[in-house]
Formats: structure tokens, C-alpha cells, sequence
């Protein structure tokens, strides 16, 4: 959606938070999707120089190289977190449903990560859990059966921050309770039998007078003023209005988790603009001829040309002119590649790791934990958030189709670091269990961590693997070859295989 200019009105209203962040959300997203997009906002990354042409800036854009450290520290940590599958515990009535949570063919993990995703990025991002009002042309409640009979089914629809233009809360029953949002859509609206075009629309979501869910869609004519296209609904839970906006954001959030690697990146853009710029005029093979003066061509004649290669000879009539190239000297461009090194240990340090090298040599296995520890706690902040908001959203979600009252359980994955056991201490774990300090189950659950095992296996099908297929027995003994030849005199016996070691 286009970023906002000016100050809107009416329903397209932006709250104030929105206005102070948009521009630090645009640099995260311009940022994340790499060069083309970098290059494309031409000035805002990369401003002109003094006195630069509308073609030498085009030059000298094409030149700079974006080097996306920041999208490579993304998926990085997004793949940390879905390293191993979440956890969770819903009830199976809603298997069929966790299929396609959004009615766009999104299963509810695939859900996930794209939430979880705009966590890391952005920071902000909503979740509307919905269902269609489900009443029949009398105004009559339908069951749970007649309403999917007819596709009427919750779904959950994930709204990026730029979406989310507005909110309000009021207390309600002595709780700080979200009583508005306005979301931002785009319709297609059809224009001819072939054509469509893309119309902006604002769903207001509510409390009304009554302290009631209600639904609203509206757009916006020339003049900026409102019309309603859709509603009011009041979609319905057990026959009754709900008394709760069923939509899942983070309200008091701040700048982008990674903004500062954002700022660095741009920062690393701009020098590399300069590199490559002054690579161009000073690393090219530019000859120079001193102690000549070509001859003034004849009216029609061409002007004299020199050409370089094994072909072409320059003979000039003066022995003291001379023909050499020109060769920079000077410390510019190495101040220039020690600025980007530079950088890059600063992108490293605010979260790009995959750009540092890996500490060299092997850690101990509570070395290596203890180290990791400290570095993934706003990873696991974040999973722990992105968890909570899921949680809920799928207890609305699993209301509307009538699963209320299993547990509802939902937790991504916070162990980012595998960790590789050494042979000590998982012998020393094996020994532990066998003199009864450790329990079998206890046991299992420290070899999933150490990721000896898969994680989503139980202890139930690992211990049914083991009943299968038994360890084999162990090799026989080698029996001494009778034809082996004699030692000699003073030379020593040859040490018998079956004997070695006693």
C-alpha cells in the first residue's frame, strides 16, 4: 500500500505512531528486498553529487553495489526459529481447518513463519480472527453444521504494520481494552469486462455504544469524505455479539528489532556508491601523451586518433616526447575499502553473524550453550510474543468452530544453537541414566536438545525403533591364520588380533 502523504481525514485517518514510524517501516522494506528496490528509490538512499547530470547519476547508481546483509540476518534468524516445528496442543476438530488458516491455502505453520517474519522486520503486525456472519436470510442463527455447509468458516488474515492506520482503547470493566482499529484494504473493482483497478478501502473494527464487536467497510469519494460499503456486522459467537475485538497486535511497539543493521546497511550503500564511482576513474587504463601536439587536420580530414594494442604504433617526430599511463597514488580508495570492512564488522556485531567468521576451534559442550545464551534472548523475546498472539488468536479460532473447550496450547521454538555433544559428555549422560540419576525420559529429552534425535519424535516411538530393529550382536573373535609365516630367529611374534590389548 502507498506510503500516506499528508495529513489524512475522516476514516483514513493514521494515528500518530503510525506517522512517526511509516518512514523507518519503508527503509526496512525497501532494505529487505535487495538492490533493484534500493536502486529504484534513486535519492533516498543514495543522493547526487554536486553537480551531477541526470545521466551520470544514472551511471553512477548502476555502479554502487547493495550488499543485503540485512535480509541474510532475517532469514537466518527466522530459520533458527523454526528450526524445530512449534509446539502446540489443539483439538482435532480443528485439523481440517489448520489446513488453510486464511482461506488462501496458508496451513497454520506456513502462517507462522510469515507472522513471525513481519515480527522480525517490522516489528508490528496484526492478526484479525473472522468468520462470516453466519444468519440466514430471517435473520436466524445457523448451526455449526449448516454454516460450513455453506463455506462459513473462521479464518485468521495476517495485516502487515502498514495496514493497520489506526486504533483506540477505553476502559471496559477496569481493562485497558482495544475499542477501534482501522485496517487498510485494497479491492479490485472491475472497470470493464477486462480491466480492473485497485480501491482503497478501511474495515473499522469496534466496540459500539453497547460495548459490542461490531464491523464496518468503508472508502473514500473525491471530496474525502466516507462512504459505507459494508455493514454494520456484528458477527456472532454461541448466538451473541462478542464483547472483544478479535484482532492480535503488539499496540505499544517501538523501532524495528534490527533498524540499526538497517541503518548500517544504507550507511555501507553509500560508501560503496563512492568505492566503485572512484574505481571507474581511477582504475582504467588511461594513456598520456607529453612533448607531442597532434597536427591540425586539413578542412574535411579527420583529427589524428591514437590507438593502444599490437597493431598500432606511435612514432613521434620530437625523441623527447614521451607515451605512459596514468597511474593513481594516493590512500582514497583503500580509506574507502576500510570504511566497508569496516561496516561489515559493525553489520556482524548488530546481528549479521553469517558475515563474521565462526570462532575458531571446538567449545565444550556447556561452554558453547552458556555463550549462545545471552545472544538469542530478543530472538526469544520475540518467539515468545509471536507465540502468545497465535495462542489467542487461535482460542477465537477454535470458538467459532465450536472446539472452545480443549486446551489450546501454541509455542514456537526457542533453541536456536545446536549444539553438538562431544564423546565425554555424552558418555558421562549415559552413565548418569544407568546409575539412576537421570531418567530414561529425561535422558531423551537431552539428546532432542543436543539434536541426536528429532525433535518431534516421542520417547514411545523412539523406544518402538529400538524394539525393530535391535542393535546387532557383537563380531566374533578373528581366528589366527595356520599358515602364517614363522618368525625368525630373535625377531618378535606377531601380536594375535583376538589378543590385542590384553
Amino acid at each position: 500500500m502507498a506510503e500516506a502523504v499528508g495529513k489524512k481525514k475522516g476514516v483514513a485517518a493514521t494515528h500518530e505512531k503510525y506517522d512517526e514510524f511509516a518512514h523507518k517501516w519503508r527503509n526496512v522494506r525497501d532494505v529487505l528486498a535487495g538492490q533493484h528496490k534500493v536502486h529504484k528509490a534513486g535519492e533516498r538512499y543514495l543522493p547526487k553529487l554536486n553537480k551531477q547530470t541526470a545521466d551520470q547519476y544514472k551511471s553512477y547508481k548502476k555502479r554502487a553495489a547493495f550488499y543485503n546483509a540485512s535480509w541474510r540476518t532475517v532469514a537466518a534468524l527466522l530459520g533458527m526459529m523454526f528450526r524445530k516445528p512449534p509446539e502446540s496442543e489443539l483439538p482435532k476438530g480443528l485439523d481440517p481447518y489448520l489446513e488453510d488458516v486464511s482461506m488462501k491455502g496458508v496451513p497454520l505453520n506456513v502462517f507462522a513463519e510469515e507472522y513471525a517474519l513481519e515480527w522480525l522486520s517490522i516489528g508490528f503486525v496484526g492478526v484479525l480472527t473472522d468468520h462470516p456472519p453466519s444468519v440466514d436470510t430471517n435473520g436466524q442463527q445457523l448451526t455449526v453444521a449448516q454454516a460450513e455447509a455453506l463455506g462459513l468458516r473462521p479464518t485468521m488474515q495476517l495485516y502487515k504494520a502498514e495496514a493497520i492506520r489506526n486504533w483506540k482503547f477505553r476502559v471496559v470493566n477496569n481493562k485497558h481494552t482495544l475499542s477501534m482499529v482501522v485496517l487498510g484494504e485494497c479491492a479490485k473493482v472491475a472497470v470493464s469486462e477486462f480491466e480492473e483497478e485497485e480501491e482503497e478501502r478501511y474495515r473499522v473494527l469496534d466496540l459500539d455504544e453497547n460495548g459490542n464487536y461490531r464491523v464496518r467497510v468503508f472508502k473514500q469519494n473525491d471530496k474525502n469524505e466516507d462512504i459505507l460499503l459494508e455493514g454494520p456486522t456484528y458477527p456472532l459467537l454461541d448466538g451473541k455479539p462478542l464483547n472483544q475485538i478479535p484482532f492480535e497486535a503488539d499496540f505499544d511497539f517501538c523501532d524495528p528489532p534490527l533498524i540499526d543493521l538497517i541503518d548500517a546497511n544504507l550507511n555501507h550503500y553509500l560508501v560503496s556508491a563512492d568505492y566503485y564511482h572512484a574505481l571507474h576513474f581511477t582504475a582504467l587504463p588511461t594513456p598520456v601523451v607529453s612533448g607531442y601536439s597532434p597536427s591540425v587536420p586539413e578542412p574535411g580530414q579527420a583529427p589524428e586518433e591514437f590507438y593502444i594494442g599490437s597493431e598500432s604504433a606511435w612514432v613521434f617526430p620530437d625523441p623527447n616526447a614521451k607515451a605512459e599511463y596514468l597511474e593513481f597514488k594516493g590512500q582514497g580508495i583503500q580509506a574507502l575499502e576500510k570504511a566497508l570492512d569496516r561496516i561489515e564488522n559493525q553489520m556482524a556485531n548488530l546481528g549479521a553473524k553469517m558475515l563474521a567468521s565462526e570462532k575458531a576451534g571446538v567449545e565444550a559442550y556447556k561452554t558453547q550453550a552458556a555463550r549462545n545464551a545471552g545472544e538469542n534472548s530478543i530472538l526469544s523475546s520475540i518467539a515468545i510474543q509471536v507465540s502468545l498472539k497465535l495462542e489467542a488468536a487461535l482460542k477465537v479460532f477454535a470458538a467459532w468452530a465450536n472446539s472452545s473447550d480443549a486446551e489450546i496450547s501454541y509455542e514456537l521454538n526457542r533453541d536456536y544453537s545446536p549444539v553438538v555433544m562431544d564423546a565425554q559428555t555424552l558418555t558421562a549422560l549415559v552413565a548418569a541414566c544407568q546409575a539412576g540419576k537421570l531418567s530414561d525420559a529425561e535422558l531423551f529429552d537431552l539428546f532432542k536438545r543436543g539434536d541426536l534425535i528429532e525433535s518431534d519424535k516421542t520417547l514411545e516411538e523412539h523406544q518402538g525403533e529400538i524394539d525393530a530393529a535391535p542393535p546387532p550382536a557383537a563380531l566374533p573373535a578373528p581366528v589366527a591364520n595356520p599358515n602364517a609365516p614363522k618368525p625368525k630367529p630373535g625377531e618378535k611374534k606377531p601380536v594375535d588380533p583376538a589378543k590385542a590389548g590384553e
